[in-house]
């Protein structure tokens, strides 16, 4: 479906066709390996597009099979654009990855 612009020199509304791509991933969300130590995974639905990020830095822990960020009662669940998984890092330890490569993030 075309979607509505205007012409900047002009002022006149022009149909543009948009076509929009989304990434295919190779690798999943949760990697089998890392289930077991996981009861949630915070993510989004949709894919990252031009969104302002809060929290983006810190550490994240995990706490009773949740990624949290912060400590003590406040800490709020970890959450995570589309494109971010998680799996085990090159050490063994368990790490964020991006799913379009598979490999680790932090």
């Amino acid at each position: 479906m075309p979607s509505l612009t205007r012409d900047p020199f002009t002022c006149e509304t022009l149909a543009v066709p948009i076509t929009v791509l989304y990434p295919q991933f190779d690798h999943p969300a949760i990697e089998e390996r890392a289930r077991p130590f996981l009861r949630a995974f915070g993510q989004n639905d949709r894919f990252t597009m031009v969104q302002p990020e809060r929290g983006s830095t810190g550490r994240i822990f995990l706490r009773d099979g949740c990624l949290r960020s912060g400590t003590g009662k406040d800490a709020l669940l970890a959450f995570f654009h589309k494109e971010t998984g998680i799996g085990f890092d090159e050490q063994g330890y368990l790490a964020l990855t991006d799913r379009r490569t598979g490999k680790s993030k932090g």
